[in-house]
């Protein structure tokens, strides 16, 4: 069985006109249930790599779920040991996020995170990364960011979120987070980096 450049197992083409009919015949039925199987082989292969796919991604909003990000954290980290580099993460947490639940129901409620998501997203740059890990808690991956940088991209953040209310059933809802940031450090593991982000969004979120 030969294979094509992209992996996808590929129909011999064999001179079949030298057999006898009956042997012809064979070899084309052969040939015609090997192409099925074939077909079925390339449809389980995309059938994995779609579940692959949803394993790591939250079906709300499209971002990465916990377990996606945790995976990019930790190859991050490795980079940031090899070679010094200065990654910043940002904890964004919605506020009042209960409260839409419970006045105006879960699906506006989810309306409201498939908006953050959006705004946050178009908010960072394209090499950025960005994850939903748990209800109304997203983090953001930023490259090249020191502190300072990563603490002004999520002002940037909060302030676009203030600025694009989300329009539920005629009415005009507000959106606004709380956010923490660090830098991954040398020595860190996913949990520590997350916590530290985690407290400081928790100091944020107090002083409103």
């Amino acid at each position: 069985m030969a294979s094509s450049k992209n992996d996808t197992p590929a129909r011999l083409s064999l001179d079949l006109s030298s057999l006898p009919a009956e042997a012809r015949e064979y070899v084309e039925s052969l040939q015609d249930e090997i192409a099925r199987l074939n077909d079925k082989l390339v449809e389980q292969k995309a059938q994995i790599r779609d579940l692959r796919r949803e394993a790591i991604r939250d079906s709300l909003t499209g971002l990465l779920n916990r377990r996606g990000f945790q995976r990019v954290v930790e190859r991050t980290l490795d980079f940031v040991r090899r070679y010094d580099s200065s990654v910043g993460l940002i904890f964004i947490d919605m506020n009042a996020f209960k409260t839409i639940n419970d006045t105006y129901g879960h699906a506006c409620g989810d309306q409201m995170l498939r908006h953050a998501a959006g705004v946050i997203r178009a908010t960072l740059r394209s090499s950025d990364v960005v994850g939903r890990i748990g209800g109304d808690e997203f983090v953001a991956l930023l490259w090249k960011a020191d502190e300072a940088s990563t603490r002004d991209t999520a002002t940037r953040v909060v302030e676009a979120l203030a600025r694009a209310p989300m329009t539920f059933e005629g009415m005009e809802i507000s959106a606004s987070a709380s956010v923490g940031v660090t830098r991954l450090l040398d020595g860190d593991d996913v949990d520590s980096v997350l916590d530290r982000a985690d407290k400081d969004m928790y100091r944020a979120k107090t002083a409103r």
